[in-house]
This record gives structure tokens, sequence and C-alpha cells, in this order.
């Protein structure tokens, strides 16, 4: 898509299958014949990003451009163009071991159904400390444990407790050292590169938990503040 946008050459875009074929990683996966699930997926995703599609591609090598519409007769055609492109490459673009049971992890989708399936009862002994992973329920029940936790621990960070003396916002960003973004600071690194909430968003948190109306999502709220 990025090279029918004029975004980047054609020798760009063999550079960028030729890498990621030879880390054996998938180009390609059988679920992508599916032209309906994978509409009705991006129908969802524009409904969730206020009417756009916003699909990363590269803008020039380094750089990140963004696919706003596609219609289902444009990715029909160009799925179909990019198969045959895939199918160029070993194994007709599929990866190696690209599965978790493949490199010794668990299915994902079997250690998430303890999560999605609700209990009768919770049977966790007094003297075993609550965590996500010996807590029974529903999924939503745990992304609402875990995100509202999350969500105190920014509410002090952003300032909405009364303290933004935190926040200390410049013109040109520090660099971050660090060279994985999982580090102990890296939460704080991004509040001191956002604004203070407003009185606005402060007041619509402060109803939202106290009308009780917390929706679960898995997107990260970190993730958000920090674009």
């Amino acid at each position: 898509l990025s090279y029918l946008e004029g975004w980047i050459s054609k020798e760009e875009m063999d550079r960028v299958h030729n890498l990621i074929s030879m880390m054996e990683l998938s180009l390609w996966h059988p679920i992508m014949d599916d032209i309906d699930l994978i509409y009705s997926s991006q129908v969802k995703i524009v409904d969730k990003r206020g009417g756009s599609l916003c699909a990363p591609v590269p803008k020039t090598l380094g750089q990140c451009g963004y696919i706003q519409h596609l219609s289902k007769e444009r990715l029909t055609q160009t799925m179909a163009e990019y198969k045959a492109i895939c199918g160029t490459f070993p194994r007709g673009g599929i990866g190696v071991e690209v599965h978790c049971h493949e490199v010794g992890l668990k299915d994902p989708s079997i250690v998430a159904k303890k999560h999605v399936k609700v209990a009768a009862h919770v049977n966790i002994p007094v003297s075993q400390p609550f965590n996500e992973t010996n807590a029974e329920g529903s999924y939503n029940e745990w992304i609402e444990n875990a995100q509202s936790k999350r969500a105190d621990a920014h509410n002090e960070r952003l300032g909405l407790d009364g303290d933004a003396s935190r926040l200390t916002l410049t013109a040109e960003p520090p660099a971050f050292e660090a060279d994985t973004i999982f580090k102990e600071t890296v939460e704080d690194y991004a509040t001191q590169l956002t604004t203070a909430a407003s009185p606005d968003v402060a007041r619509i948190a402060s109803e939202t938990s106290e009308e009780s109306m917390f929706l679960p999502c898995m997107v990260g709220q970190l993730e958000g503040q920090f674009l």
C-alpha cells in the first residue's frame, strides 16, 4: 500500500520484504485469505478511531505514514497482489516457528480462556496474595482490575490529584537513551513530555469513576498520552 501510494520505491519495498523473509518472520499467513474477516476487523478499527483507519505504513524508510481509508474492493485487490508477491519468497512468505507453541511458549488462546470463562466461585486462599494470574472471573473483570490500578497511577502522574509539578514540557524533548521501552522510568519519561490534564478531562475522569462507567479496554493509556 505504501508503494502504491508512492511513498516508497519498489526497491525499498523489496528491501523491506527481503529483510522480513531473511529473519524468517511472516510476510503471509493463511488467515489473510479471509477478506471478510479482515474487512470486518477494519470496520471496527475505523469506528474506534473516529472514522479513519490510521493504518501505519512506511512513508520513506524510517518514517511512518498512515492509510486513512481502504475500501473492501481495494483491500481485496491489493491483498491478492500482495499474496502473489509473497508467493515468490520461501514457504510462500510464511515464517518459521510463527506460533507461540512452536517455540515452547503457551498458546495465548488457551491461557486467556481462564479469564474468558466466568467462574461460579472465587477460591483464592487467604494466605495467597491476589494477582491477575490466580484470579478467577470474566475476562472483563480481569481487565478492569488491571486497568483500574493503572488508571490510578496515571492520575497521579498526570496531576489529576492536584500535583502537576512533575510535568516538565520543553520545546525539544530530551533523547530517550534506553534501548527498550520496558524500563521503570518510561512512564515518567512519557509523562514529562505530555500536558497536564485539563479541568474538563479531570472532571470526566472523576465522573466516569463515580458513575461506574469504566469500560475495560486493552488500549494502553500510556501509549495514548505519549502520542
